[in-house]
């Protein structure tokens, strides 16, 4: 667009988080969404382009059904050939995944673990903050929604589309040995429900 274009239209609101890492990102931009009072939904999306526009639609489709509606880069279909989510990251998501239906038995269907595109109802986000730590790092969207089954939120999946990303990933998905070691710490957290890394957090 033009600067003429843009003329009248809301500013963007840019907010800097100088605490690093990804769950430090995460749980501030939920907790600035959340804050708003002329809504009551809070999108989560990367900015690297991996993601659209066009799959808010289906996440608004969904959310009459949940609380949170979260993304899932599972169906072969939609995903670009050439994507940082290698075939080991892939079913890595998806057995982690699994992992989480497992121990919420009857709580829903989840077959991506990793994904950070997500509708968030802001009042559910209100409740939930307060209880997720920010120091979980790259395992914060299997932390989050662990979080979630277990205090009793409803989360359903959707399919979106998934994209080849523009510039280089610091997340986990830079090689496999960098995926395996996050997929392994998503699943001791899960497992302990998270004692495990908070241990972590206090040695570090």
């Amino acid at each position: 667009m033009t600067n003429r274009e843009f003329e009248g239209l809301p500013a963007a609101e840019v907010i800097i988080e100088r605490q690093p890492g990804y769950g430090h990102c995460v749980w501030r931009a939920l907790a600035e969404g959340s804050r708003l009072g002329d809504t009551g939904l809070t999108l989560l999306c990367e900015g690297d382009m991996t993601f659209r526009a066009y799959d808010i639609d289906k996440f608004l489709a969904y959310l009459p059904h949940a609380e949170i509606v979260n993304g899932t880069r599972i169906v072969e279909q939609l995903r670009d050939r050439e994507t940082q989510l290698t075939t080991f990251m892939y079913y890595g998501n998806f057995f982690v995944g699994k992992l989480l239906e497992a121990k919420h038995a009857g709580l829903g269907t989840f077959t991506d673990a990793g994904t950070t595109y997500k509708l968030c109802r802001n009042r559910v986000l209100r409740q939930l903050l307060p209880s997720l730590d920010p120091g979980v790092n790259l395992e914060f969207n299997a932390y989050f929604l662990d979080t979630a089954l277990a205090c009793g939120v409803r989360i359903v999946e959707c399919p979106v589309t998934f994209h080849s990303r523009v510039g280089v990933s610091k997340g986990g998905n830079t090689s496999n040995t960098r995926a395996l070691k996050v997929g392994l710490s998503m699943i001791a957290g899960i497992v302990s429900s998270w004692k495990y890394h908070s241990r972590r957090q206090e040695v570090e």
